[in-house]
């Protein structure tokens, strides 16, 4: 049923101090195996970590550094600083006691937001390969994500590092055109 509907129907039986403050729509409860719905993922859809409280899921970037290059073979680039707080949302639940940024997280977190300040002129993630993710990313982790291509190109080579030194991540993405433009041939 639509939320006002639900809404209209509680505050026929309820008094207004007993009406929850929010109300999500889902399809369907959260389900484990044995049928019982657990708490925090449940939590988790409200946006709420275990305990309850709010999910941090901000990163600290520091300053883009654009890499202009010297000459037409030169890669051009950009970088910048990224801290993880303590209690960046994605380590919840990713490996108890001994947390870990999970690869698709860094893909998503900090490749991908990195590629498009880079080059906004390329569109959505066509294909990854030579992918490796070499070393943990822990919370409390300051660490320097980079990103070049060929001049023009659609493909991307990315690294993370801890410090610009302990390389974690590296790895080439090909990306398709940008909404609206041409399609370009992905070079090997």
């Amino acid at each position: 049923a639509p939320v006002p509907e639900i809404k209209a129907a509680l505050r026929k039986r309820f008094e207004p101090s007993c009406l929850p403050r929010r109300i999500l729509p889902v399809d369907a409860l959260p389900r484990e195996e044995n049928g019982k719905v657990p708490r925090e993922r449940l939590l988790r859809l409200f946006g709420l970590r275990s305990d309850g409280q709010p999910a941090n899921w901000t990163l600290g970037w520091g300053e883009i550094v654009a890499t202009t290059p010297s000459t037409p073979t030169t890669p051009e680039g950009a970088h910048a600083k990224v801290s993880l707080p303590a209690d960046y949302a994605w380590f919840e639940g990713h490996f108890d006691g001994y947390p870990v940024l999970a690869g698709a997280v860094q893909m998503k977190e900090l490749v991908l937001p990195m590629v498009t300040k880079a080059f906004p002129e390329l569109g959505p993630l066509k294909t990854m390969n030579r992918v490796k993710f070499l070393e943990r990313i822990v919370p409390g982790d300051h660490l320097v994500v980079r990103v070049e291509r060929a001049i023009g190109s659609s493909r991307v080579r990315f690294e993370i590092s801890k410090r610009g030194a302990e390389l974690c991540s590296v790895g080439h993405l090909v990306l398709g055109p940008a909404t609206g433009t041409r399609s370009e041939a992905a070079p090997e």
